[in-house]
């Protein structure tokens, strides 16, 4: 069970450093203060759901539900 957990979190932690790098890079560019803003709100709520979806994908691997599919 532990060995299918493995590459949901390390995926999830791959994407998350991604987004995390975009919001940092999004401080060093030289544009108006209000698009920085906007688009730090994009990715950061991105970046939450994508939390979110690795957690549920998590839960449904502790639960037996290997595959998502099986169900529609």
């Amino acid at each position: 069970m532990k060995k299918k957990m493995i590459a949901p979190i390390l995926i999830g932690i791959l994407i998350s450093l991604y987004f995390i790098f975009w919001i940092y890079m999004l401080f060093h560019m030289r544009t108006f203060y209000i698009y920085k803003i906007i688009l730090t709100i994009f990715i950061t709520g991105l970046l939450f759901l994508w939390i979110h979806v690795v957690n549920e994908r998590l839960s449904e691997i502790r639960k037996g539900e290997e595959d998502d599919l099986g169900k529609y």
